[in-house]
């Protein structure tokens, strides 16, 4: 299916909007808190992203007893929580629609076809089980789920896969996929060799629990599909282009890793002839 990406209308050259004219329109669904969560910690003057998603849970939850009492409420510009019909206990049922924040996305942004070759894989949400901390610790010989867009890579393929990367000598390690040994690629280590044992292949599939009405996260890529009849009667809205969904790698940390800082990197070709890489936007410690 053809690729697109979400881009401002008022950045677009003639030859984009020539080529945006025929892309489906803007439309979001479920949002990703560990997504948001990312997006909104720089700016909060919070130290913990625990603390920023209590503080969005809260936010969210505030807004929406609020509607259930029969006032409108916020959350952070995303979502407006609209009361409706009130049962026979005078609580009201509640309607959720976009915020401004998404009305003004949907506005001002357009659809754009997208070269394939421009694609680079975009690492987001780093969640290391044995500690429960996102972004922050790895652990050696624990298991860890990374988040993110266009993370589909050929296992096959040594250069091609998760690495972490000692932040001070540049020390490689190669990540597999599940319960599978970790590869020390420092030069003169052994066994860097990449093998297929290392896990089944990638593929970038979508994270579980999508919602069932059909709609989808938000995205800055999507893959663009017909639209069944059926979905215009969807409680999202009208039909619009499926967005592609945060997708999810499991991993296993290598037991031996040392301490220390590292960063995170995928690399793929992501189909194409030249390796693309792609870091998390932060540092992980050991």
């Amino acid at each position: 299916m053809p690729r697109y990406q979400l881009r401002r209308i008022d950045s677009l050259t003639p030859d984009e909007r020539a080529r945006a004219a025929n892309a489906p329109p803007v439309a979001f669904g479920e949002i990703d808190m560990d997504a948001l969560v990312e997006m909104m910690l720089p700016a909060s003057g919070l130290r913990s992203r625990t603390a920023m998603r209590r503080q969005l849970e809260d936010q969210m939850a505030a807004a929406i007893e609020s509607a259930m009492r029969g006032t409108a409420g916020d959350f952070v510009g995303i979502y407006e929580y609209v009361p409706t019909t009130p049962d026979i206990g005078g609580t009201f049922k509640v309607e959720r629609r976009p915020g401004p924040v998404l009305r003004a996305i949907e506005a001002g942004y357009v659809y754009v076809p997208v070269d394939p070759r421009d694609l680079v894989p975009q690492p987001l949400v780093f969640h290391d089980e044995r500690t429960g901390t996102t972004n922050e610790r790895l652990s050696p010989g624990g298991a860890a789920r990374l988040r993110g867009f266009d993370l589909a890579f050929d296992p096959a393929a040594g250069d091609e896969g998760v690495f972490v990367i000692d932040a001070i000598d540049g020390a490689e390690f190669k990540l597999p996929r599940g319960g599978g040994p970790g590869e020390d690629l420092r030069e003169g280590a052994s066994g860097a060799e990449d093998s297929a044992a290392n896990g089944s292949p990638v593929d970038g599939s979508p994270v579980d629990g999508s919602p069932a009405d059909g709609s989808q996260n938000i995205s800055p890529t999507a893959e663009v599909a017909p639209v069944a009849p059926a979905a215009e009667a969807s409680p999202a809205g009208p039909p619009h282009a499926n967005a592609d969904s945060l997708t999810e790698i499991h991993l296993q940390i290598p037991a031996d890793l040392p301490s220390g800082v590292y960063l995170l990197e995928l690399r793929s070709r992501l189909g194409g002839a030249d390796l693309r890489a792609g870091r998390l936007p932060v540092e992980l410690r050991v």
